[in-house]
Order: C-alpha cells, then sequence, then structure tokens
C-alpha cells in the first residue's frame, strides 16, 4: 500500500543489520558508480521486475537505508548475472559497483528536500507530489544557501556518516534533476499556463529551482569532500525530462538562458539528458552551449539531426541513446537488433534502455543483452576527459 510522507525518519547510524556486505575498494569500483562500456546494449528492468524477482520492496525503509541499497546491488548482480547465464546471453555481464553511497530517493529527492511529499510503495520509485505553490508562495520563494536545518539534507547526511564511520569514505549522489521537472513539481500544472498568462511567475521559479539545484550540488559536494569522496558528482547533468512536453519556443525563452548560466559555470562537466522522442526540435539550442561532454538522446529523436546540431567536440563526448522499453516488450527479436544496429550506425557510443517491463519475452532480452556493434567504436576516452 501506497504511503505518503512529507519527510524521511531520520537514519540511525546506530542501527545494526543482518548479513552485511564487506566492501572492497577493488578494481571494479569506478568513481562512477556504474562501468558503463561502449559497444554494448545495456539494460535496467524496473522496480516492479525487482520486486516480484527478487523481493525488494522500495519503500521508506529501502530507499532511506544505505546498507539495504548495498545490499540490494550485491542481490542485483547476482540475479542479473544469472539472468545473463539462464538466457545465455553472449555478451558479459558488468557488474555494478558497490560503493558507499548515498543515492537518497531518486527523483523524488530534490522536490523532498524543497517541501513536496512523497508517495513510496513496495514495486514502485518513490513518487513527489506538486507542492501547487500560489502566486504569492512563488514570488516568495528565495533559493537557500545553508541546508543544516533541512530535515531531508540531514537525513542524507547522517547515512552518509553511518557509511564513513564504517567504510572510511562517503558519498551523497542524488538525482538533482533540472530546472523544468522541478519548478513543475513546485507550481505544478499552472507552470504550463503560466507561459502564457503569467510569464514573471514562470521566470521567478524556474530562477528559484535552477540556483536552488546548483546551491545543493555544492553543498554536497562539499559534504563528499570532508568524506573522502571529493569527484564523484562533478559531472553537471541537465536532466530536461518534462522539456519533451514543451515546445522548442518555450523552452527557449524560459529555460535556455538559465541553462546557458549553468553551462557557463560547469562547462568542463556539463552533459544533457532529454526524455522523449523529440530531442532532435531542441538541439539547435542545446548545440548554442558548445562542448558539452555527454548527450543523452530519447528513443525516437533523430539522432543525426541532433548530433549535426549539438556542436560538440566529437572526441570527447559520450553520445548515449535510449532504447524504449515499450519496443523492447513488443518487438520481434530481429527487429530489436536492426533497430539497434541502426542507432548504433548514427553515432552512439552507448545504448541504453532504462525501465523495462517484467513481463518482456526472454527472446527480446535475450536479443537486446546480446547485441554487438557491427563496426565498434573505437575511442574509450570519454569520461576520463572530465576534469576531476
Amino acid at each position: 500500500n501506497p504511503v505518503v510522507v512529507s519527510i524521511p525518519r531520520l537514519f540511525n547510524p546506530l542501527q545494526k543489520y543482518e548479513n552485511e556486505i564487506e566492501y572492497k575498494n577493488s578494481s571494479e569500483n569506478t568513481q562512477y558508480g556504474n562501468n558503463m562500456m561502449v559497444n554494448q546494449a545495456h539494460l535496467e528492468f524496473h522496480s516492479t521486475y525487482w520486486h516480484e524477482n527478487a523481493g525488494i520492496n522500495f519503500t521508506q525503509y529501502y530507499m532511506g537505508d544505505p546498507l539495504c541499497r548495498l545490499n540490494s546491488l550485491k542481490i542485483y548482480n547476482e540475479k542479473m548475472k544469472q539472468l545473463y547465464q539462464r538466457l545465455k546471453v553472449t555478451n558479459s555481464f558488468q557488474s555494478q559497483a558497490i560503493d558507499p553511497i548515498v543515492y537518497g530517493y531518486g527523483v523524488a529527492t530534490v522536490p523532498m528536500i524543497l517541501g513536496c511529499k512523497v508517495i513510496f510503495a513496495d514495486d514502485k520509485d518513490p513518487y513527489a507530489e506538486s507542492l501547487d505553490l500560489t502566486d504569492e508562495e512563488v514570488m516568495q520563494l528565495t533559493p537557500e544557501k545553508d541546508f543544516s536545518n533541512n530535515p531531508v539534507v540531514q537525513d542524507l547526511e547522517q547515512q552518509a556518516a553511518w557509511l564513513m564511520a564504517k567504510y572510511g569514505k562517503a558519498c551523497i549522489h542524488i538525482n538533482y534533476q533540472s530546472p523544468p521537472n522541478v519548478a513543475l513539481k513546485l507550481r505544478g500544472e499552472q507552470l504550463m499556463i503560466d507561459f502564457f498568462e503569467k510569464p514573471e511567475i514562470a521566470k521567478h521559479i524556474i530562477e528559484y529551482t535552477r540556483v536552488s539545484l546548483i546551491n545543493l550540488r555544492k553543498w554536497f559536494n562539499e559534504v563528499n569532500r570532508r568524506n573522502n569522496y571529493p569527484s564523484y558528482d562533478r559531472l553537471f547533468s541537465l536532466d530536461n525530462c518534462t522539456v519533451a512536453l514543451l515546445s522548442p519556443n518555450i523552452y527557449r525563452d524560459f529555460f535556455l538562458p538559465g541553462d546557458k548560466k549553468s553551462f557557463e559555470e560547469f562547462k568542463d562537466n556539463f552533459g544533457i539528458h532529454h526524455c522523449g522522442g523529440n530531442m532532435h526540435l531542441f538541439a539547435e539550442y542545446y548545440g548554442s552551449m558548445p562542448g558539452a561532454r555527454w548527450y543523452d538522446i530519447g528513443y525516437g529523436s533523430d539522432i543525426k539531426q541532433c548530433l549535426n546540431k549539438f556542436n560538440m567536440r566529437a572526441e570527447d563526448a559520450l553520445i548515449s541513446v535510449r532504447y524504449g522499453p515499450a519496443k523492447l516488450l513488443h518487438a520481434k527479436p530481429g527487429d530489436i537488433v536492426r533497430e539497434l544496429d541502426d542507432i548504433n550506425s548514427c553515432g552512439a557510443t552507448t545504448i541504453l534502455c532504462l525501465g523495462a517491463d517484467s513481463n518482456t519475452h526472454d527472446d527480446n532480452i535475450r536479443a537486446y543483452l546480446s547485441w554487438t556493434p557491427k563496426e565498434p567504436y573505437q575511442h574509450n576516452k570519454c569520461v576520463a576527459t572530465l576534469k576531476l
């Protein structure tokens, strides 16, 4: 049954656990957590799959308990390795590194910090409810710089302190989202009307959100530095999921000016994610932020058109392209392989399918995971070029 909470219960660093894992700082543990290889299609199942097949419950306890998360990563690696073996996947499974990291509450973390209530359920990721702020409440918003009294930040820091005491280092690595995603959670659907009827309201909450995200990032980067994990979160990812719902002109007039400011501050380690099949409609504006190190192209977007407009440094950029989980569910194995070939031929260095359905047929999963490019991508220094 879904549970709605305003703030998390504070993590108890003295709590005892059974079946504790042993963390080892092995060569497999990269500074980015996942060893995301080029020339291979990567797959992540929806939370429902893990609830049904591994007994993982995505409750507040799971999301807010770092050791529970680390143990679940161990289960993930074991289950995925078994899946590869059972389906006789020809590619080797790349284990996720089990590092002492506080991941927070997924995409709901920042909205939760800024006051949204969050719904937890056994088989779904946390979902942040909209605050539906009034005009007056929006105009009173002022970005915070000191988050020491924020209960959600306190919770995350206590989790990190427990990991630090146990393993000698710890990292708070949350999903910062982006101004359009978070502003929509704070204002609610009224934001879509504000673009036309109350543009000053829209611009104020967007700038408040943008500055708040940067301040949060700087705050947690300082915490990570103190916890012997200084370089983990240096990549500034502009996760423009909600932009797919907007017109290019709305993005240009309301979000691009702020994105350019963020780019100027973090341009050495800047990346852009765009959900949905229309990234090519915005590629010209993304190209006005030249030289980003990472581009994540939504499934269905015109990849070649995007790459022609991004104004990128080809020798440095990592080009990640999404594959649609619905297509993986319904397509035939041969069609999946052909489409992966097409995506790769357009210039993708990494292909990723997120949220795969638990009902996806084994033949489709085997075809996807066993795929290898006809012309392997030669350059493998993409992430290494980030200035850490």
